[in-house]
């Protein structure tokens, strides 16, 4: 427990009635409850974890009293929980207001609810919000973790912890959206009731005999691969990485496989080190032993057997073509694939989740490393095992209808997706420093338009500092003070809004024009220049990641950089003097041509083409 002064200054004055100064929320001069302590039933079933008391919950001096708290009790009524049954507490204890929340404002606060949970022994934990369940759990993304059991990471506290959104997302939401996402979290609250009543209270723990093995010797090697010639499919997974140990999406000139993982079944798996050194152990090879015997063998195995991993078709495939001259592994299944299948639900398909929820295993990602071997294997046999295990338990729940989906399309694209992920696209260095260029003249231009107008200059004489075209409080205030412009919208914190929809709205003011094209340029500049600056690998390509799981439409999706979401030419146009100069980067390989097409209405002349319906195909057939 953090030691407490007798009394801290606040705002500059002594305060002798804080109960914590561990960390700069007692700092705050509106704070009015210092360390607030938690309220609700003495022996509960549940203990509700929220971030940290609102506004009105540090004025009132209790939890969950606020508007969000209020929220918090309707859901709870709804779901058939009896609010007498719960304790309600936060993980920071004192109000943040508009402070950002900070690693070391957890710490700090971390043995106060240690105590708590260890003085009143809740039957279950239910963590609100992404923040609280990283903090108790070690998971990230809320969203992913609906219905599932996790385990408590804090020392010494054996309680499941099931997480639910945080309420308050709903003040964010109206209409159809707000209807979806309170029903959602009443079923979220209504199924951990259920989990409750069966007795399903245990954190999730691996219960299964574990035989992780590292290749350390030549001995070891010659074992692993007499182990891998007995099974006619396995798991595998890699660990890729630059010269530094730092890790790498793309297999570019300056990058190794650092370490290939095998499965043969649940519960064991083998790590073997290829480029790998790090802090606790010294496992490398003979450049001569890793060139002339590790990779030929690695080389044999994936030209022969049948492998399956977590997106492996798209992120392996591409290194084991690069590093071992496989152009395409036996492939038939990936696991990411197969739950996209079954769950088609945007964010779910993540290994440790679905380790968690199929493999009966606890968190580990939070585990990586690549500068340390030991860790670093234990970390891989731990990807492949789960990957081996959620193989198992998916392949069960697989239709005939979904096996064949999943055969016959989604693997045959990933292999092609992942052709044109390792191919590329060609960019033009001139073409990107004259965008680059236009950008930056334009970026000049507004700004000295913005400083020579009349309003922004009696603004500056006025206020006696320069005004920031970023800063919303003083466009706000240049809006109506100086400008005179209508209020039409406010944020839900009652303060004047000047979001990109009020001014475009008033786009025919001179300053704000020049607002806009200030701030069209640059982020224009820092999304596309720079973004794409950056993504160019050493053989002058763009190679970007496209998912087919990324949608729950089934459309493709694409990222580092997203370049299926470059801006239409009509848009570019207002910054730009074609529109056409952000496209004009990409540019045709040596030797090739470069070809743009749109297929109108591709999806229902498709359709014509499949059914064969002669009403449909005659639509077309006539124009």
């Amino acid at each position: 427990m953090p030691q407490l002064p007798i009394f801290a200054l606040v705002g500059g004055q002594p305060r002798t009635d804080l109960k914590c100064c561990a960390c700069d929320l007692s700092k705050e001069r509106r704070l009015r409850t210092n360390r607030m302590s938690g309220c609700g039933s003495t022996k509960p079933v549940y203990m509700v974890v929220g971030l940290s008391p609102g506004v009105e919950d540090d004025s009132i001096g209790s939890p969950m009293t606020g508007s969000n708290g209020r929220l918090l009790m309707d859901l709870l009524r709804d779901a058939g929980i009896d609010s007498g049954a719960v304790y309600f507490t936060n993980a920071l204890k004192c109000c943040k207001y508009d402070a950002t929340v900070k690693e070391s404002q957890w710490k700090a606060c971390r043995d106060y609810l240690l105590t708590e949970i260890k003085k009143l022994d809740p039957v279950c934990i239910i963590s609100s919000g992404a923040k609280a369940m990283h903090w108790l759990t070690g998971y990230s993304g809320v969203a992913k973790m609906r219905k599932t059991v996790l385990a408590c990471s804090l020392p010494g506290v054996d309680k499941a912890v099931f997480p639910i959104k945080q309420p308050a997302n709903l003040f964010h939401t109206d209409g159809r959206e707000w209807e979806t996402m309170r029903s959602e979290m009443v079923e979220d609250l209504r199924w951990i009731r259920t989990q409750v009543g069966l007795g399903n209270t245990k954190p999730v723990k691996d219960m299964m005999q574990l035989d992780y093995r590292t290749c350390e010797t030549e001995d070891d090697v010659k074992e692993l691969f007499s182990e891998i010639e007995k099974h006619d499919d396995f798991a595998c997974d890699l660990e890729t990485g630059d010269n530094d140990f730092q890790p790498r999406l793309f297999p570019d000139i300056d990058t190794h496989i650092i370490s290939i993982g095998f499965s043969f079944g649940p519960g064991s798996a083998w790590a073997l080190p290829m480029r790998a050194k790090g802090i606790t152990s010294l496992l490398h090879w003979e450049e001569s032993y890793l060139n002339n015997v590790l990779k030929p063998k690695l080389k044999r195995v994936f030209q022969t057997k049948r492998v399956f991993g977590h997106n492996f078709l798209q992120f392996d495939q591409k290194w084991i073509r690069r590093h071992l001259g496989v152009p395409n592994c036996i492939v038939d299944k990936d696991t990411m694939l197969m739950h996209y299948v079954l769950d088609e639900e945007k964010g779910t398909h993540g290994l440790e989740r679905l380790a968690s929820v199929y493999g009966g295993m606890p968190g580990w990602k939070d585990t990586f490393t690549l500068e340390d071997t030991t860790r670093m294997c234990e970390y891989l046999c731990k990807d492949v095992d789960a990957t081996y295990r959620v193989k198992n338990a998916l392949e069960k729940l697989l239709s005939p209808m979904q096996r064949w989906l999943l055969s016959e399309l989604l693997v045959p694209v990933s292999n092609v997706i992942m052709d044109m992920e390792y191919r590329g696209v060609c960019v033009s260095r001139k073409n990107l420093d004259t965008l680059g260029e236009i950008l930056q003249n334009n970026i000049y231009e507004a700004l000295k338009e913005i400083k020579l107008t009349k309003e922004v200059q009696t603004f500056e004489m006025a206020t006696g500092h320069s005004f920031n075209p970023e800063a919303t409080q003083q466009i706000a205030e240049l809006f109506t003070k100086y400008l005179r412009l209508p209020v039409t919208k406010y944020t839900d914190g009652g303060a004047i809004s000047v979001d990109a929809s009020v001014l475009e709205a008033n786009e025919s003011n001179p300053v704000i024009a020049a607002i806009l094209k200030l701030r069209r340029s640059r982020k224009m500049d820092s999304t596309y220049r720079e973004g794409m600056e950056k993504a160019i690998a050493l053989d002058g390509k763009i190679h970007c990641s496209y998912k087919l799981h990324g949608t729950v439409t089934g459309r493709p999706a694409c990222e580092n950089p997203n370049l299926m979401n470059l801006p239409r030419s009509d848009t570019a146009k207002r910054v730009l003097e074609t529109g056409e100069e952000i496209k004009g980067v990409f540019e045709a390989s040596p030797g090739s041509v470069l070809i743009e097409a749109d297929y109108s209405q591709i999806e229902l002349r498709i359709l014509a083409c499949d059914s064969q319906d002669v009403a449909l195909l005659d639509l077309y057939r006539r124009g």
